[in-house]
């Protein structure tokens, strides 16, 4: 009985590191080709094979210039708590700002949500001048002023859209409008990839990676629950 519980142990032992080793490296093949990976490396072939939207219009010179993974990066501001995910939980009371940022040159667009579905314009704020929301690489932004959670005890909602190139579509409505079909995985969001990274401080956050070279879009979902409940 001794020898047979000895002969597991190492067993055991000599199959740790072999497993340890097997998932780290499923973890490192994982972690190349999700998104934060992209988002760091919009120029990495992706596993699309086409590398454009199947129902852009672009020419082909205009496809070629552009990057094969264009992405998002936003994450929340806490106040009192520092950078922080979609996926926590907010009390009422509680302060955020969101801070967003593109791997590529372009154009952002957030709206909030209400509980209706209707949309409200925050950023460009409706009388801003054209051009105001272009966004150079790697520039970050934040919403101006601290949002914050009052009653009545709903989730709050908001959508980010960012395109690579200045949109056609002057009519607010139409921006909505294509916001909104990015978003739905049942349309425009085939070729969307979605990662959070909560570990590590200095890239938390959520990632999205649109694989096909065109629009971003995601809609973000805060939880509200009354200060007094449970965490």
């Amino acid at each position: 009985m001794k020898r047979r519980t000895a002969l597991m142990a190492i067993l055991c032992l000599l199959a740790g590191p072999g497993t340890a080793l097997a998932q780290a490296n499923s973890q490192a093949g994982k972690s190349k080709s999700g998104a934060k990976a992209l988002f760091f490396d919009p120029n990495r072939q992706s596993s699309l094979s086409h590398g454009f939207d199947e129902d852009s219009t672009e020419t082909d010179a205009a496809r070629e210039e552009q990057p094969v993974n264009v992405g998002i990066r936003y994450w929340i501001e806490l106040e009192g708590v520092g950078p922080v995910t979609a996926n926590r939980v907010f009390r009422t009371n509680d302060r955020i700002r969101l801070h967003a940022t593109s791997n590529v040159e372009g154009y952002l667009f957030l709206w909030s949500l209400d509980s209706a579905g209707r949309a409200h314009l925050i950023f460009p704020p409706s009388d801003a001048a054209d051009g105001v929301n272009f966004m150079p690489a790697e520039r970050e932004y934040v919403t101006p002023g601290w949002i914050r959670f009052s009653p009545p005890v709903e989730d709050e909602r908001m959508l980010i859209f960012f395109s690579p190139r200045e949109l056609e579509e002057d009519d607010p409505e139409k921006r909505l409008r294509a916001a909104r079909e990015r978003s739905d995985p049942r349309r425009g969001a085939k070729s969307l990839i979605f990662e959070t990274d909560e570990e590590e401080a200095e890239t938390i956050g959520t990632y999205v990676i649109n694989q096909a070279g065109g629009a971003v879009a995601s809609q973000i979902t805060l939880s509200h629950r009354r200060a007094s409940e449970g965490r």
